[in-house]
């Protein structure tokens, strides 16, 4: 092992993260990278951490840690940042694994999926992005969902989104193929699920559907970090939408 005296097992262990030894006289941090940017405060300080640890990853050309560090940004743009800052980091995440598909583990596949449809996720929101660029993300999330046999409910929840203000009446063929689709381990919780459906079933129209696909989350049975916020949301904005604010205003 060079000038280090460490085995290899203690290299896995202290934080090369990587099934192969490292080369000699190389040694990467990577856990304790990691638990620095776990310990920062979330927003600036910790994008600050983890921007800088991607980059010291991939100087070291650490495979594991370069997806790890890049896995753990995407998720924090997605939930407590900008999410459209994912777009380029997803990318580069997905090019990576191709490279490495080992390096990660057996588990691996799942933060492959995850990570590329949280890359997709924001264009529903930016429709400054061309649709082609859309698609093209699409394909290649419909080819992983192919070679991983999981995450088809999630490929069609992702297009009837992306649908949702663009064309309604697609949106409504994916949502109906969405809900024929089998749920699998990446499958969304069932809290989440049901409050997309609410809104989706408010803007069809179909109020009583809504209503009743919504008992359960107003009585506190189903809950989660997003709900019962974004169904909150889903009535407030049907309301504003048919011009009665008043309505709208205690789910405000």
């Amino acid at each position: 092992m060079g000038s280090n005296n460490k085995s290899e097992t203690e290299f896995n262990k202290e934080g090369w993260g990587t099934p192969e030894a490292p080369p000699a006289g190389q040694f990467f941090p990577g856990n304790r990278l990691r638990r620095a940017c776990e310990a920062a405060e979330e927003g600036a300080p910790r994008m600050a951490l983890l921007t800088d640890a991607i980059r010291q990853a991939d100087l070291a050309g650490a495979p594991y840690w370069r997806l790890f560090f890049r896995w753990m940004y995407v998720w924090e743009v997605s939930f407590h940042d900008v999410p459209a800052k994912a777009l380029g980091v997803s990318e580069d995440f997905c090019r990576i694994f191709e490279e490495y598909p080992q390096a990660m583990g057996q588990d691996g596949w799942q933060s492959h999926l995850m990570v590329c449809e949280m890359g997709i996720d924001p264009i529903c929101l930016m429709p400054a992005v061309p649709h082609e660029e859309w698609q093209r993300r699409m394909d290649y999330y419909w080819q992983l969902v192919q070679k991983y046999k999981a995450g088809y409910r999630n490929w069609y929840w992702q297009s009837w989104q992306y649908y949702f203000d663009r064309d309604f009446g697609r949106a409504q063929e994916y949502y109906e193929k969405y809900w024929a689709s089998p749920k699998d381990d990446m499958t969304d919780c069932e809290a989440c699920e049901r409050s997309r459906s609410v809104r989706f079933l408010l803007r069809a129209g179909r109020r009583e559907e809504a209503d009743q696909m919504a008992a359960d989350i107003f009585s506190g049975k189903l809950t989660c970090n997003d709900v019962p916020q974004s169904t909150y949301y889903a009535y407030l904005e049907d309301a504003l939408r048919r011009g009665r604010p008043e309505e709208a205003a205690p789910y405000f």
